[in-house]
């Protein structure tokens, strides 16, 4: 799997959940530093300023860096999904900031705990190449486990594997 963690919260726990992620061979990335919080409304770097939104994505790094002791991956997801023109432009060339900004192909919508069953059938209904939002922080979050206890297993008896984003998007387009 990817992890996309939000930075201000791998500390205590969430730091040693992120050091058993990476070390299980899990991709760990950032989702920003503090999920855009202040003038981005917790919602959209857009609404930032570039250096802020710069900032946010560094610190994001950072924190991963700090936990893992390793160089953290540039592929990133950003708030809300919302990456705008502004955002490409921060991050792009020379030096790149973000290699990939990867959004999804399904939202499970676990995060209005609709039931484990409800979340399941969003997650069974993936097709190759499908990128499935899900959400490990925002309270308690036994639905999207229990729905994963099923969905996972499903689709494995499908013939589906599981692929970090690395992987993903090393296989061509065609």
């Amino acid at each position: 799997a990817t992890f996309f963690t939000v930075g201000n919260r791998i500390d205590g726990e969430g730091a040693d959940l992120v050091k058993r992620a990476a070390a299980e061979g899990h991709q760990i990335c950032t989702h920003s530093y503090d999920h855009a919080a202040g003038d981005g409304q917790s919602v959209n770097l857009g609404y930032m300023t570039p250096e802020d939104q710069v900032a946010e994505v560094q610190k994001g790094y950072e924190a991963i860096e700090a936990v893992t002791g390793s160089e953290a991956s540039h592929v990133f997801r950003a708030p809300g999904g919302n990456y705008g023109e502004d955002g490409m432009r921060n991050g792009g060339p020379p030096a790149p900031l973000v290699s990939a900004e990867i959004g999804w192909n399904i939202d499970s919508q676990d995060w209005r705990k609709p039931g484990a069953g409800a979340i399941a059938d969003q997650i069974k209904n993936a097709w190759p190449g499908a990128i499935v939002l899900l959400h490990d922080g925002g309270g308690d979050r036994t639905q999207t486990v229990a729905a994963l206890e099923d969905a996972l297993p499903y689709l494995k008896s499908q013939g589906y594997r599981f692929v970090t984003m690395d992987e993903l998007l090393g296989y061509p387009l065609a």
